[in-house]
């Protein structure tokens, strides 16, 4: 039996494909080898939290006092 490989790289905040990569999974007949995301999760909450913040204005006069 001949097997192949097939790499997949998708959204995944993307529905439409988050559904067809759950439906492979279900139909069993692929071996699914899924990798670890490259970044760091608590790097990341930390920038969405950043993100959220409202931050300090300075005014430019001040800057340098």
């Amino acid at each position: 039996m001949a097997t192949g490989t097939l790499t997949l790289k998708y959204d995944t905040h993307n529905t439409v494909a988050i559904s067809i990569i759950e439906m492979i999974k279900k139909v069993g007949v692929f071996s699914i080898k899924e990798e670890p995301s490259p970044y760091d999760a608590d790097f990341v909450r930390e920038i969405q939290q950043s993100r959220k913040s409202t931050g300090k204005v300075i005014k430019t006069d001040d800057l340098w006092k």
